[in-house]
């Protein structure tokens, strides 16, 4: 449980540092993507940080990295499926 805490609330203050950074990024990324899953929204977070895997896997609570890269792929086809110009602008800084 106190790992699930932890891992919401470093969510939540790097959407606050993207937003303030980048012209409310987070925002407009959930806009763009309103059927997402909290997770994919956190996968998200962490890949505009441009976290590794091995970061992502402990602060997602994934088994290994295998399973962030796994995460990623599906994330990506996704979101590059669907979403106007602007939203795949918004995507795009995902894999820069």
């Amino acid at each position: 449980m106190l790992g699930k805490m932890s891992h919401i609330k470093v969510a939540e203050e790097l959407a606050e540092i993207i937003n303030r950074h980048d012209n409310n990024w987070v925002d407009r990324f959930r806009k763009a993507y309103p059927g997402l899953g909290e997770a994919e929204y956190q996968l998200a977070l962490y890949l505009y940080m441009d976290f590794r895997p091995s970061t992502i896997a402990v602060l997602a609570d994934r088994e290994n990295t295998q399973a962030v890269h796994i995460a990623k792929y599906k994330l990506k086809k996704k979101l590059t499926e669907s979403g106007s110009a602007e939203a795949q602008s918004l995507v795009a800084k995902l894999w820069e």
